[in-house]
């Protein structure tokens, strides 16, 4: 439910916009004052949404009202009433940034409708404010982590919000550029770059906004390929960022695209590498445990053979086989132990032993857990079981 303050000393017109409207069903909590001094204690005592207020009162004009509560109530919508004779405190008024206004006489249908808009753009600089917020943070939290990134970023993080939020929705309204790089489709890729700096152009941002926008797009790069779990240091090494920079400050938009495209480029060269290299990686490695199933290979020793760290071979599995090692080694175990037993005669112990489990008891109590039988009942009866 949203806050909404009604404040109007002529008290037939109050009742009227109070009552003549379904508020609750719209999704409103209706607050009515008379004058302008009930109206300040209403809102000094309950989080209000959205204020209506006619312009000419008494004791508290709703200019002086607004004026008041301006700096306090930043966060509310303010729609204002007025006569024809008193348009020019309406003009004053939206210079004090009401959202709207209402002219006298107006049906209830219409304040509605006006109320309604006021909760939607509400509702969007809520949003925004939160977006902004989270969007900061978050490249906080970048460069906290990443001291080896340029520390000129932070001086961005003061600038108008406005503006600030203008380039920032243009860097989210260009995100696919990040799919475009984890997919490693460089066409599309260059694609999306060209369409981000179409959009500065055509928006006429500065040099200095522009700029900006190529530090967020480079952080935000990184980001991504921490989470997809690759190594920031490899990679700025990989791309020689440590001895190569563009001053990009004293160069032109087009050189910025151009070094924006190649840098982006060799992120997804990069990637499209690692993604071989790696699923390549996990293809020997289940090599290794499928010929070695009988030895008992632990994760660590597979990972001490391949020159990996538990924790890199575990996510790597995961990865690229939507399982972590135990989860992987158990299903082999127990399709290798299935088929020996409806294809070999070998005994339980010897099966045991051959998948990797010195003691056959314990292989036993495993594969009843896994499958609800015994290796036994389950040799007797598998065709049952398929």
């Amino acid at each position: 439910m949203y806050n909404l303050l009604l404040v109007e000393d002529e008290k037939p017109l109050l009742e009227k916009i109070a009552c003549h409207v379904d508020w609750e069903d719209n999704g409103y909590k209706v607050y009515t004052a008379r004058n302008g001094k009930q109206a300040l204690k209403i809102l000094n005592n309950v989080r209000i949404d959205i204020l209506v207020t006619d312009i000419k009162m008494p004791d508290i004009s709703g200019i002086r009202l607004i004026e008041e509560i301006k700096d306090n109530k930043a966060d509310m919508s303010t729609i204002i009433i007025s006569g024809h004779a008193e348009f020019e405190y309406a003009q004053k008024s939206i210079r004090l940034g009401v959202t709207d206004y209402l002219l006298k006489p107006f049906h209830s249908s219409r304040l509605l409708e006006v109320v309604n808009r006021a909760r939607k753009q509400l509702l969007k600089k809520r949003k925004e404010k939160e977006d902004l917020k989270r969007f900061k943070q978050e490249l906080n939290k970048i460069l906290k982590e990443n001291d080896q990134l340029d520390s000129k970023l932070q001086m961005f993080f003061n600038r108008d919000r406005d503006e600030f939020f203008r380039e920032y929705s243009l860097i989210i309204k260009n995100e696919n550029m990040f799919n475009e790089l984890k997919n490693g489709r460089e066409e599309d890729l260059i694609i999306a770059i060209k369409k981000l700096f179409e959009d500065i152009n055509e928006l006429n941002i500065n040099q200095e906004s522009a700029l900006f926008i190529i530090h967020t797009v480079v952080l935000l790069t990184l980001k991504n390929i921490k989470e997809m779990g690759f190594d920031l240091k490899e990679i700025i090494d990989f791309m020689e960022l440590g001895n190569k920079s563009i001053d990009v400050e004293k160069v032109s938009k087009e050189t910025m695209e151009t070094w924006l495209t190649g840098f982006l480029v060799k992120v997804s060269q990069y990637i499209a590498q690692q993604k071989s290299e790696d699923r390549e990686l996990v293809l020997k490695v289940k090599e290794a445990v499928n010929k070695n199933l009988s030895s008992g290979l632990t994760l660590n020793q597979l990972a001490e053979e391949f020159n990996l760290s538990n924790s890199s071979l575990s996510q790597l599995f995961r990865k690229y086989t939507g399982k972590n090692f135990s989860e992987y080694l158990d299903d082999i175990r127990i399709n290798k132990a299935r088929e020996l037993l409806k294809t070999t005669g070998k005994k339980v112990y010897e099966i045991a032993d051959e998948i990797g489990f010195d003691d056959p008891y314990y292989f036993s109590s495993w594969f009843k857990k896994r499958t609800g039988v015994s290796p036994t009942t389950y040799r007797e009866n598998f065709i049952l079981f398929e």
